[in-house]
């Protein structure tokens, strides 16, 4: 009796899952959503100055650098709007074109990196240290791209996607240095850069989703999306080192144009991993 009744279970467990023949997934899908996304900006900065200035009858020289990485990170909250259309291709496979837009508050990151700097007035000499501070932040992100999902059953769908993301950006640096002779700071020097703007990427994910009724959804996805380096740098001449380093003479009082070079260097890879629950409307 106790097997009967066991064999009676399996075969109803198995003819709830099994496959309808009016099954019919292909169709056009919108929908809304929340979700959570973590942004890692792994970025690597260098920076460098050779100054100089008239001191009375002799050169002072500026010299300092400063390099390194920052593995930066931030988790923020993301509202979506999600758009999706599938084709039912057998009882078995759906393939579908998917759309989304993702939206939230901009989340900054932001890291700094130590360095040594140098002043040599030939009779005398000091040493300081360089810094560079970066700021990394991101906000929206748009995807397009293709699902490609096999039925569990006539009602839920798992299915993996990939395609193309594009994302907000803006990154930041500042790079300052100064030395001292005991507790006298003949010189401090500053120069900084600022890059905004959308970076393209791809995306790879999967998900399952499933029918609450003919016309209502829902599903729960991950993505792991990739953005590559975004590159920010900038070199100064002499001509742009005379109106932003001065350097102050105790003797005269006087500010005198540095003269020299100076570089900055910001790069940054960006990728995200974001998990998204979406409800969607079958049209």
């Amino acid at each position: 009796m106790n097997k009967k009744l066991f064999t009676l279970a399996i075969a109803s467990l198995f003819g709830s899952t099994a496959v309808s023949a009016e099954s019919n997934w292909t169709g056009l899908k919108l929908g809304v959503g929340v979700g959570g996304q973590y942004d890692q900006a792994k970025t690597s900065v260098d920076g460098a100055h050779d100054l100089s200035a008239p001191f009375h009858t002799d050169t002072d020289n500026f010299t300092g650098n400063a390099s390194g990485t920052n593995d930066l990170g931030k988790t923020k909250f993301i509202g979506t709007l999600d758009a999706s259309y599938d084709y039912q291709m057998n009882k078995n496979f759906v393939i579908g074109l998917i759309g989304s837009y993702d939206f939230g508050s901009k989340k900054t990151m932001g890291g700094s990196t130590a360095g040594l700097s140098d002043w040599d007035e030939g009779s005398s000499s000091g040493h300081g240290d360089a810094r560079i501070t970066t700021i990394f932040n991101t906000k929206n992100t748009a995807a397009l791209g293709l699902r490609l999902g096999a039925l569990a059953n006539e009602s839920t769908l798992v299915y993996a996607a990939a395609g193309w993301t594009n994302t907000k950006y803006n990154q930041s640096a500042t790079y300052a240095s100064h030395a001292k002779n005991n507790d006298y700071y003949p010189y401090d020097y500053t120069s900084s850069l600022s890059k905004n703007g959308h970076k393209n990427g791809y995306f790879l994910g999967g998900g399952l989703e499933t029918k609450f009724t003919d016309r209502i959804s829902g599903k729960l996805e991950y993505r792991y999306s990739n953005f590559g380096r975004i590159k920010a740098s900038q070199n100064l001449s002499p001509s742009g080192i005379e109106t932003g380093a001065n350097y102050w003479d105790e003797w005269t009082g006087d500010q005198t144009p540095m003269s020299g070079s100076s570089s900055l260097i910001h790069d940054t890879n960006l990728t995200s991993h974001a998990i998204r629950a979406v409800l969607s409307y079958d049209f």
